[in-house]
Order: C-alpha cells, then structure tokens, then sequence
C-alpha cells in the first residue's frame, strides 16, 4: 500500500468515525428529549450502549454499528443512545455519572471489561436493566450474552493449522483479558489437531499490551506481525481489534496469509486474508432489540457460537481458489469433529 494509499484509508477511518461520533451525540439528544403530543406513544423504551472501548475502527465496533442502525429501523420504539470510551481509566466513575442524569431503562455494555461494572451497578440501580455482550457477569442482575471465544479461536486455528506450508503459525492478542486468552487456547487446540504434514507445528504468540490500549495501536500490531513473519510463520491470527489492521498491512507487504477477526476483513487485503472468523454481534444486539421492544427480555444467559450461526467464516472470496478445494473443505470439515 502506497503512503498516499495509506493516508486516504486512515482519512476514510476518521469520516466514519466522525459519522459515528455525530450519530451518537444524535442519539444521546434524542433520547434525552420529552415525548410531544404528535410523537409516537409507542417511542418509550430508552437504552444506552457503552461501545467497544478504543478506536472506532475496531471491525467489533463495526459490527455493533450495524447491528444498532438495523435495530433503529426495526424497532423505533427503542431510543438507542451510544457511549463511546476511549480508554479504560475512572471508566467506573464516568458510566456512574452517565446513569446518574440519565432515564434510561436498559444499559447494555459491549465487551469483558463492562462485566465487573455491571456486577456492582446492578444492585445500586435496582430500576435498571443491566446488559453486558461479550462477557459473562458473576450478578444474577445483570443479563450475559456472550460468544464461544474458545470455538472462534478453534476456527481461526483450523484455518491456519490447513494453510501453514512452514509448519510456524503465530497468534497476536490485544491484551490478556479472558476473552483473548480464550481466543488462544482455541486457536492452539485446533492448530494442534489439524495440524498436517510430519513436521511438528510451531505456535507463537505475543500481546500487544495489559490494557485496552492494545486494541487500538495499528502500528504495533505491525511490528508484531512483521516479526513473526520474518522468523518464519507464513499465517497468523490477530485477535486485537483495530490493531490487526497492522497485522494485515504486514501481510500484504510480505505476501502471507493472515485470518480476519470479527467482521469480514477479506477485501482490505484481497488474496492475504485467507478468511475471517466474524463474531455476529450484529445479531446478538438485534435479537435484543426485538426481546427488549416486545417486552420478552429474561435473565437467562445467551450464548453464541458456530452452532447457532453466532460465529461465521467469511466466504474465502479471494482466497478459496488459491488454498485449494481440499484445504478448504478440511478448515470448515473442522468445526464438526471438533
């Protein structure tokens, strides 16, 4: 990618970020203004979503959006105002005076750090509904919806484990929250059952950092990914949020394979991104819009995985013809013998 390539990516990063930004603030101003006469009676549910903490180019955050903006149009009944934080400092006392001047009814956070918080705030705001996605509270209060990160790591393992022409794979993770650990241990689970070839598979692994930091630093992930590639691995795996980006940008410099994370990364860099494992967190929120709009919202915890269509590959668009028919029918033949 040219510099002025580059420049024109991150300067469509920022627009939609700004987008985003401005759809929020929208969002927030709405759902703090009264009903009119002529507004519609059935416009009376309000909820608040704390985003994925970081950059808003994270493709998780991504998938929020799209799941969000599709339940705007389904259920206008529910006024969905977003929250995004940048860093996880004092994020405790921020969401505290968030709640404190807010009427919202159902507060919904979006990734493992929100678990904790919620724990706490459920029984300090007994009239609230608290949600966490992508995570697993501890207080009965608080409604889990979470995903397989250990089966989404599997995905993502098998998928290299069939690619390696090396025998060296490598995994890249934004930080060692429990989600990426788990994204791990799956990953290296699978890369040792599919492994092929008499040559003993090579793992490596590396954390960007110990804070959510670690998915928002492009760069970093980079410098990670170069590194592995130039000991060895010609495939990774980068669980790190907007941080892959670099991965993959150090995939198309050096010409190897790379596995997509959360959405559907394959065109940002045609023929190196072999797939991408994409966690449908766009279902996750729509399906609880539609619980939260018919008023059939229940403490019950929902998972989602490759079973129930939580967890995808992407299509292989440009990669499936270049991998072969028998690779790919083994990654996928993968996830039913697990």
């Amino acid at each position: 990618m040219s510099a002025a390539s580059l420049k024109n990516m991150i300067r469509c990063l920022t627009l939609r970020a700004l987008f985003f930004a401005a759809l929020a603030l929208a969002a927030a101003a709405l759902s703090a203004a009264p009903l009119h006469a002529g507004d519609s009676a059935e416009v009376c549910i309000n909820a608040i979503y704390f985003m994925p903490v970081g950059s808003m180019s994270n493709p998780f955050t991504q998938m929020a959006e799209v799941g969000l903006q599709i339940s705007d149009s389904l259920y206008p009944q529910i006024r969905a105002s977003r929250i995004y934080l940048y860093f996880d400092g004092r994020i405790n006392d921020y969401i505290k005076s968030i709640l404190s001047v807010g009427d919202h009814s159902h507060v919904i956070g979006i990734g493992s750090y929100y678990a904790a918080i919620f724990d706490e705030l459920a029984d300090a705001y007994p009239d609230k509904k608290f949600i966490v996605i992508d995570a697993r509270a501890e207080n009965k209060k608080v409604k889990s919806i979470d995903f397989d990160n250990f089966e989404a790591g599997y995905m993502a393992g098998a998928a290299c484990a069939q690619i390696t022409a090396s025998a060296k794979i490598g995994f890249i993770g934004g930080s060692k929250d429990k989600v990426i650990l788990d994204f791990e241990k799956g990953f290296r689970t699978a890369a040792a059952k599919n492994q092929t070839g008499p040559k003993a598979l090579e793992i490596n692994s590396e954390y960007i950092s110990e804070g959510v930091e670690g998915y928002s630093d492009p760069a970093a992930g980079g410098r990670i990914a170069s590194a592995m590639y130039d000991k060895g691995c010609d495939v990774l795996f980068a669980a790190a949020g907007a941080s892959g980006l670099g991965a993959i940008e150090a995939a198309r410099k050096r010409k190897k394979y790379i596995v997509g994370v959360d959405s559907d990364q394959d065109s940002i860099a045609p023929g190196n991104v072999v797939t991408s494992v994409i966690k449908r967190l766009d279902n996750a929120i729509i399906n609880l819009n539609k619980d939260i709009a018919e008023n059939k919202l229940t403490a019950e915890r929902v998972t989602y995985g490759f079973g129930n269509a939580g967890l995808t590959f992407s299509a292989f668009k440009h990669t499936k013809n270049k991998i072969g028919k028998k690779k790919y029918d083994k990654i996928i033949n993968s996830m039913f013998s697990r």
